[in-house]
């Protein structure tokens, strides 16, 4: 696949409501023009702390995969997220003023002569592709109420307007990782197609703006940045209830232009690529959603946790 045959741009904004923005993105090639990074963060914990988070994250991913360029490439995806995470909890521990920032992201590296899509993923930032008319979600919500959607338990409108709809099970910054953890971190591969495209968004989004709306946007004839442009037009439209960043890959068959990317609250902002996959759900995910528990039991452990976790967050 050629350079040609790649458009990718992306923007973040504050939205409506809140006064900062704790989202960052990076999106650009990697190495060379074969390889594309495209990295959605939501920053956590508060005013500054959610921010600072967030950009360490898209700093250290960034700096890690430039240093390390060999080797099988979700893995390295996955250290890079492991290593970002690991600086955070340093920083975190070294500022007394901040003491629950963290954030959580989803990554794609892909390889455009190979034709693949790498991923790795923690909480609930968002990958989709949309595909032959369909737009389908690759990533995993590491949440309850993200749970109880996925199996169907709550229709997406429930899901939407949930009390506990940001409740997270995961994130980065809580607890020291290891390369080797098999659990924490979604990771899968996924085969890149043509005519095909890949969004990654912050719940600013996908809290706003229903999955019928997004692919009616990605359905369209616009450009990959007037198409980023509207969905963050529709997530504020919506309320604006919180940052919303867009990242959108689209991959065809050549004479797709490369654009610049915006941003109103990050630095380096870049745009690239367009990857497809499979329509069935990873099967790398982690071990706690492969387990076959009964779905009340699962969901009262999972409510559990979610307490346990609120209650920490506001100690």
């Amino acid at each position: 696949m050629s350079r040609e045959e790649v458009a990718f741009f992306g923007q973040t904004d504050t939205g409506r409501v809140r006064t900062n923005n704790e989202d960052a993105f990076v999106v650009r090639y990697l190495w060379d023009e074969q390889h594309v990074l495209a990295v959605v963060i939501d920053g956590l914990g508060g005013y500054e702390g959610g921010e600072i988070a967030a950009g360490i994250a898209r700093t250290e991913v960034e700096a890690y995969l430039e240093r390390y360029p060999d080797g099988e490439r979700v893995q390295l995806l996955k250290q890079a997220v492991v290593w970002a995470n690991n600086r955070i909890l340093e920083e975190r521990r070294n500022r007394p003023e901040a003491p629950r920032m963290g954030c959580v992201l989803t990554a794609v590296l892909v390889e455009l002569g190979e034709r693949r899509v790498n991923m790795a993923h923690v909480g609930d930032t968002r990958l989709y592709q949309y595909v032959e008319g369909r737009l389908g979600k690759l990533s995993h919500d590491m949440s309850l109420v993200g749970y109880q959607e996925e199996k169907g338990f709550l229709t997406e409108e429930e899901a939407m307007n949930h009390p506990q709809r940001n409740l997270i099970d995961r994130d980065l910054g809580s607890c020291s990782l290891d390369a080797a953890d098999e659990e924490y971190i979604e990771t899968a591969v996924f085969p890149l197609l043509l005519d095909s495209q890949l969004l990654l968004c912050s719940d600013g989004l996908c809290d706003m703006v229903t999955s019928a709306r997004m692919a009616e946007v990605l359905a369209g004839q616009a450009t990959v940045e007037q198409k980023v442009a509207t969905l963050v037009e529709a997530a504020n439209a919506a309320g604006g209830k919180d940052n919303v960043t867009v990242v959108l890959l689209q991959f065809s068959n050549g004479g797709v232009e490369r654009l610049v990317s915006t941003a109103d609250a990050a630095d380096e902002v870049f745009v690239d690529d367009r990857v497809s996959v499979t329509e069935e759900l990873p099967d790398t995910v982690p071990v706690w959603r492969q387990m076959d528990w009964t779905g009340t039991l699962l969901a009262v452990l999972l409510v559990g946790v979610s307490v346990v976790y609120s209650w920490w967050m506001e100690s």
